[in-house]
């Protein structure tokens, strides 16, 4: 269960997510490949070219920030965004690569 408090806060990113979501993913991408440029091969670098792909995920963390304390909302896009990490083989113990540069 999440606390009201925690939710709070992760509300109150979403002005700020909305804004600037996607400067931030792209940046996050371009840490990530290039500290574990081994990653690259998971990722459709032609959506990280055109800005697809960072949109996207800006998309979803910003959905998730609104949405928090409606977690239904969010099922659609999480069970996407599952079946394309099954899709391209992501691995347990590759989440924590992303998870180190938010």
């Amino acid at each position: 269960m999440i606390s009201q408090q925690t939710i709070d806060i992760v509300k109150s990113t979403a002005p700020s997510l909305k804004k600037h979501g996607q400067q931030i993913t792209s940046r996050m991408y371009e840490i990530m490949f290039h500290k574990y440029p081994e990653v690259k091969k998971q990722f459709d670098m032609s959506a990280q070219a055109n800005g697809s792909q960072p949109a996207k995920l800006a998309t979803a963390v910003y959905s998730y920030a609104t949405q928090i304390d409606n977690l239904p909302a969010l099922k659609v896009m999480v069970e996407r965004i599952a079946h394309r990490h099954v899709k391209t083989h992501v691995l347990p113990e590759e989440y924590p690569i992303v998870g180190e540069h938010p």
